[in-house]
């Protein structure tokens, strides 16, 4: 009886091999041959499943994009929700904990900022996948914008969207530093940054 496979299964796998194969050697060399040769699948199984070259990249980038957007909005529901009952010294310090999920503090997520540090830079010269980059970023933006302000109230929309992106900026700063520079940007560092950033905010009268 032949084996039954499940096309969304084999394209996660096939994605798991393409992100290997930018971590080690970049994703100049993000193919649909080296990653046939890095998942050990026919170079047409991996065609049948993704289609080209670039239908590879931009499902790459959509993949790994929704399970980050599932990943955070899961984790952000008990700062979002009012039903969680969380004072507001807890809110301050889940939203803190929330926020390093979106920086490379270990390997996994040092793996997963390289990742994301090369496609951006791929997105720059590929209008379609730029349009897949701009979607996932405007998830996470506004999510940091609910989460802000759940930590901040009484904070105008306009000075919400001011800070949210403030802070967005200086969470991607943060992580192209460490995915550049690992070994003299340390994680302690990194968090020590964070903490600072987010303490000034919650002295800030706006």
């Amino acid at each position: 009886m032949p084996k039954i496979i499940d096309p969304d299964e084999r394209r996660r796998e096939i994605v798991r091999a393409a992100c290997r194969v930018i971590i080690g050697q970049g994703v100049a060399a993000l193919s649909l041959t080296s990653v046939a040769a890095e998942s050990g699948l026919a170079i047409g199984s991996v065609r049948h499943y993704v289609g080209g070259h670039d239908d590879l990249r931009r499902l790459t980038l959509q993949i790994i994009g929704d399970d980050l957007m599932l990943r955070l909005n899961e984790s952000a529901r008990p700062l979002i929700y009012p039903g969680a009952g969380l004072s507001v010294a807890a809110r301050r310090r889940r939203s803190l904990e929330w926020l390093e999920q979106l920086l490379p503090m270990d390997d996994d997520r040092l793996a997963e900022a390289t990742i994301w540090t090369a496609m951006r830079e791929a997105a720059r010269t590929d209008p379609e996948l730029a349009a897949v980059m701009a979607g996932i970023d405007g998830r996470r933006l506004a999510l940091v914008r609910r989460v802000l302000g759940r930590v901040r109230p009484h904070w105008s929309p306009a000075v919400r969207a001011v800070e949210s992106r403030r802070l967005s900026a200086l969470l991607r700063g943060l992580t192209i530093e460490r995915v550049y520079e690992p070994e003299s940007v340390t994680p302690a560092q990194v968090q020590r940054v964070l903490r600072q950033h987010l303490s000034q905010l919650a002295q800030a009268r706006r």
